[in-house]
């Protein structure tokens, strides 16, 4: 997973940005999954071109459903969170 840091309002790509990635399971419940069934955090920082790259491996034991993603961006005074979905079948 490729992840792009652009300056709202230059569109300039943003360098030395750390970006946290979070994938939670199917059927991840917080309240009551807090040993059984784990999230999956990752950090980057971006490069000179704003680019952080992320390694997310899905092989044949992984559970079919749809993964919940939260991405943070952070640097300086600047903070934005995004959350996007992918399924696995």
């Amino acid at each position: 997973m490729s992840v792009t840091v652009r300056d709202k309002y230059t569109d300039q790509p943003v360098s030395d940005v750390l970006v946290l990635l979070t994938i939670e399971p199917p059927n991840f419940n917080p309240s009551i999954d807090k040993t059984t069934t784990t999230t999956t955090t990752q950090t980057a920082y971006t490069d000179k071109d704003g680019h952080a790259t992320f390694t997310v491996q899905i092989g044949p034991r992984s559970s079919s459903g749809i993964y919940n993603t939260d991405l943070e961006i952070k640097k300086d005074n600047y903070d934005s969170k995004i959350q996007k979905s992918f399924q696995v079948v």
